[in-house]
């Protein structure tokens, strides 16, 4: 009684070979749709606001448009309110920025609403202690 092995061993290759091809060509896919996806330039309109120096007791902050809209309204809320104590209304043009100075006098929190003309909601939060 012999028992007869065959070599697999090109079969296995071919499977090895074709998942490593399909890995390669998924990644490839995946870091071109995540660069699209995430430059300013392309067709997203998005845009973000953050504080100049997020360390300082400075409240000074930026918004920065990277869509279609224009028009923004910002304002300074009290802290555990709705009362604003400051806003105003800015326009700032597609792919352009916009540093808007505040002056926080005897304030220990700093809440800042902005919204754009479509009415998306961002607010960002600053302890001045």
């Amino acid at each position: 009684m012999s028992i007869i092995v065959k070599n697999n061993s090109t079969g296995e290759k071919k499977i090895i070979l074709t998942v490593i091809i399909l890995l390669f060509f998924s990644f490839a896919f995946l870091a071109y749709s995540e660069r699209k996806q995430t430059d300013p330039a392309g067709k997203n309109s998005w845009w973000e606001i953050y504080f100049e120096n997020p360390k300082s007791q400075d409240p000074t902050f930026t918004i920065k448009n990277y869509g279609k809209d224009e028009k923004f309204h910002w304002k300074e809320l009290e802290a555990d309110s709705t009362t604003a104590l400051q806003e105003s209304d800015i326009f700032i043009q597609a792919g352009q920025e916009s540093t808007i100075p505040l002056f926080a006098i005897g304030e220990k929190k700093i809440i800042l609403e902005v919204t754009d003309e479509n009415g998306e909601k961002k607010e960002i939060y600053k302890s001045l202690d």
